[in-house]
């Protein structure tokens, strides 16, 4: 494209001088496209987008952003990025022509390049904001390490560990399947036998063994919806890192921006986020607004469509780029971690996709409509089915409900829970001991912890295991075959990578101790052979998010004389996209002014109607009238304006003459 300047830059500059990375493509051809750089990370590196647009000038056409490498450890996401930006310029120019694509693919340049130099991987893609986890005044000196020399920083389980070394009793091995690591089962007696705790040393002779690794923050927690203030990857504050500063100030100032797409771990777009409920205040949507559930419902079946994706990670929302993006700037947004296991694709004769490295069929699991009825007819009432039952996002949202009903409703439903059978009592309680805050000790007693995010997963910095199933663990009540983690086991198997057997080993410290367990990030990342298909189901799902976008139209529909030199005239506006101009989000965040339709006379040519009228938001089809009558000589001409922030302005030139239905150049 060539507007004010805009240069065409081959993908291997693009990559090589924004993104501090090779091209995906080392002999590609050029793409055009506007090179920003939005900011720089914490150590000095640019953070940089390209600009895909054909045609005028690309900050006065409706945009969407594409964010991928939030998380460093999600490099598919990075790759899928550069690859999309690719294929649109390649396959989808005309669209380019109305609209703007801005692809933001490394977002925490320092974490991808530390993921992609290699060696021995620490379970971390966040910053390294320096951190003194175990507060003895030094900085990041215990950090898990390759023990036994195998390439890897997996994990360590120690059966029955002497008091001394303070480990506390978490798990149990699967008797489906050893390598499995799972909660123990109270219900049939089990008691935990295992410790487990990532792999490392004492190296700072504290009696802990990696309790203080790099220290960091996860950019999609450090963002102002939700923020977890009490994790310790959500930073000291929101917006506290530079890359996620940079990220906010820029979409900021972008009012042509329409819609966000962040290529993640999580997913919200084939599980769309509860619908009408609300934080403590009553303000800010724990997933999404009641009437935006139609638009989000269409576009979830139409990317599980491309896709084939039928489920997919759930993930915490809490601080994320996907969530302030909806709920504080009033954007359609969502989140896909791009790749999903092939037990996670929809069969299309028996195909899960070339390369896809299929695993045998298993017996379908229930849906979790059929198992919250299976719940209510086991005695649970109808809200405890649906907590057991609902994703980690919309058990939080519960539990803030909960929080903020009044004493005497708190204790009616604890009476209620009181009455059901031990079996559900049981499991609801197992479910809120994994939802309590990473490391918070003491009983718990119900609600306490519902405002915590669950982390089920290991000390990010080191250290023991929190409670929750650790990787290689799954939760009590599951077998091997059933339980994600031994999904992710089965295809491991298949691959025949991603999963280290455990070997015994003695530890100088902890003694006798068995190492293994999955490899950070092969349960992000795709075999090699799957980028190709993935770019395309990506660029289809952008293509099409394109196709359907908001496309306010304004015409003249009535110019009727009224006597000597005054006119009645009459415009419509009407949405001619698929999607609304404005989510409902949007109007309620008020981020932008709301469509203006504008009569651009002089004020006292003006005999009736107001010169301007606000548009809020127009549905699919929706149309809005207006009409005014004005002065003016037969022949001459006046003009109406419809201004809007995403879409651009809409100029109607009407000339004074009966005639109808004038429509209008943008």
């Amino acid at each position: 494209m060539a507007h004010n300047g805009i240069w065409s830059l081959t993908l291997g500059v693009c990559c090589g001088l924004v993104f501090g990375q090779p091209p995906l493509v080392s002999d590609s051809p050029p793409i055009p496209g506007e090179v920003r750089v939005i900011g720089r990370s914490g150590e000095g590196r640019n953070i940089g987008l390209v600009v895909l647009s054909t045609e005028g000038d690309p900050d006065a056409k409706p945009g969407i952003v594409i964010v991928a490498g939030l998380d460093g450890r999600h490099t598919i996401g990075v790759e899928v990025a550069l690859g999309v930006a690719r294929r649109l310029v390649e396959q989808h120019a005309e669209l380019l022509r109305t609209h703007t694509v801005y692809v933001l693919a490394n977002a925490n340049p320092d974490a991808v390049a530390r993921w992609r130099a290699g060696g021995p991987r620490i379970d971390w893609g966040g910053t390294l904001t320096p951190r003194d986890d175990d507060r003895d005044r030094r900085i990041d000196e215990d950090p898990p390490t390759d023990v036994n020399g195998d390439g890897h920083i997996t994990m360590m389980r120690v059966r029955l560990p002497s008091p001394m070394h303070g480990l506390t009793l978490t798990h149990v091995i699967d008797t489906d399947d050893p390598r499995l690591m799972r909660a123990p089962d109270a219900n049939k007696g089990e008691h935990a036998t295992h410790a487990v705790l990532v792999e490392g040393f004492d190296a700072d002779g504290d009696g802990r063994i990696a309790e203080d690794g790099p220290g960091g923050v996860d950019l999609d927690r450090n963002f102002p919806y939700l923020w977890p203030e009490a994790a310790a990857d959500a930073g000291a504050y929101p917006l506290c890192e530079p890359e996620s500063r940079a990220i906010a100030d820029w979409l900021i100032e972008r009012q042509n921006v329409v819609a966000v797409i962040v290529y993640g771990p999580k997913d919200t777009i084939v599980r769309v986020p509860a619908a009408g409920r609300m934080d403590v205040t009553g303000r800010v949507p724990l997933g999404i607004e009641e009437d935006d559930r139609a638009t989000y419902d269409a576009l979830s079946e139409a990317f599980k469509e491309v896709t084939r994706q039928q489920s997919a990670p759930a993930g915490d929302n809490a601080g994320s780029l996907q969530g302030w993006a909806y709920a504080h700037m009033g954007l359609l947004s969502f989140s896909t971690p791009v790749w999903v296991r092939p037990d996670q694709l929809r069969r299309e004769g028996g195909d899960r996709g070339e390369g896809s490295g299929a695993v045998p069929a298993q017996a379908p699991t229930p849906q979790p409509r059929d198992e919250r009825a299976e719940l209510i007819a086991q005695g649970a009432t109808p809200q405890v089915a649906e907590f057991l039952t609902a994703a980690p996002e919309r058990r939080r949202a519960m539990a803030m409900e909960l929080l903020s009903m009044p004493a005497e409703e708190r204790e009616a439903m604890q009476a209620e829970f009181l009455k059901m059978p031990t079996e559900i009592q049981s499991r609801v309680m197992q479910e809120i001991q994994r939802m309590r805050p990473e490391g918070s000790v003491g009983s718990n007693n119900g609600a306490l912890f519902f405002s915590q995010p669950a982390t089920g997963r290991p000390a990010r910095r080191g250290g023991a295991a929190q409670p929750g199933p650790a990787p290689g663990a799954s939760a009590p009540g599951v077998t091997a075959n059933t339980s994600e983690e031994g999904k992710w086991l089965a295809y491991s198997d298949e691959r025949g990578e991603g999963f280290v057997e455990w070997q015994p080993f003695v530890h100088p410290t902890l003694g006798k101790v068995e190492i293994g367990g999955f490899i950070p990030g092969f349960r992000l990342n795709p075999p090699e052979m799957e980028l190709d298909r993935l770019v395309d189901e990506q660029t289809a799902v952008v293509a099409m998010l394109l196709s359907r976008m908001a496309r306010p139209v304004a015409d003249c529909v009535l110019v009727e004389p009224l006597g000597e030199g005054v006119w009645r005239i009459g415009v419509r506006v009407i949405n001619a996209g698929e999607l609304p101009t404005r989510l409902s989000i949007g109007v309620k965040a008020r981020r932008r002014a709301p469509m203006r339709l504008r009569m651009d006379i002089e004020v006292d040519r003006i005999l009736s109607g107001s010169p301007r009228r606000l548009i809020q938001r127009l549905a699919k089809g929706e149309r809005h009238d207006s009409q005014w009558i004005v002065r003016g000589a037969p022949g001459s001409r006046v003009t109406v304006l419809l201004e809007t922030a995403e879409y651009g302005t809409t100029v109607l030139d009407i000339p004074l003459e009966p005639r109808a239905d004038q429509g209008g150049e943008r």
